[in-house]
């Protein structure tokens, strides 16, 4: 399996539940531009570790440059600030 395999974010969202891997899950999920992605980190955002949090903020703003965080500022009625 290749970080660029379509079906590795589907694999890695799951385990965001693992405290064991979640970091690295968080990690590896960030190199994906799959559009279910941002959600699922955001979802156990709550449950995270101040580190993972930090990471999962990092790649959060990284992927404002991803098309699908484009597409979403467009449709949102305030601009994303940069």
């Amino acid at each position: 399996m290749s970080i660029k395999d379509p079906e590795l974010p589907s694999l890695l969202r799951p385990i965001l539940a693992e405290e064991s891997l979640r970091p690295e899950a968080i990690r590896a999920l960030a190199l994906s531009n799959d559009p279910a992605t941002p959600e699922a980190r955001l979802s156990v955002y709550p449950k995270l570790s101040l580190p993972e949090r930090r990471d999962t903020l990092n790649t959060l703003a990284d992927a404002r440059s991803s098309p699908v965080f484009a597409s979403n500022a467009t449709h949102s009625s305030t601009p994303a600030a940069r």
